[in-house]
């Protein structure tokens, strides 16, 4: 199951992903992302901290995600992965696309910067 919440901070829209983002859960996922887009939020950190599990279709979605962002000029960037799932993106080498941050602080001051 996951449980989705977000809210606007620091310029950004954070996601809250709590729980798993699998081939049940990942269409859910996509769907309240674009209903955030079309309301223009194009800057996004996913907040991973409370994310247990994450397969192929979950991943596949984020890279969409990042597709999507990255045609309306903006961006996303993944805040404090466990580390199993940070060890996943990095044997697929997802952090060569999405920014990784260890902590949401550290994604709010990396954002900033670009």
């Amino acid at each position: 199951m996951l449980e989705l919440t977000t809210r606007l901070e620091n310029q950004f829209l954070v996601v809250d992903l709590i729980g798993e983002l699998h081939v049940d859960s990942y269409k859910s996922f996509g769907k309240l992302v674009d209903q955030e887009i079309n309301k223009g939020n194009r800057n996004i950190i996913f907040d991973l901290s409370k994310l247990s599990f994450v397969d192929s279709c979950g991943i596949g979605k984020i890279i969409d995600i990042l597709i999507m962002v990255r045609k309306e000029g903006g961006a996303i960037a993944l805040s404090s992965p466990k580390p199993m799932i940070a060890k996943t993106f990095e044997l697929i080498r997802l952090d060569r696309f999405v920014k990784i941050y260890p902590s949401l602080q550290s994604a709010y001051e990396g954002h900033l910067a670009q």
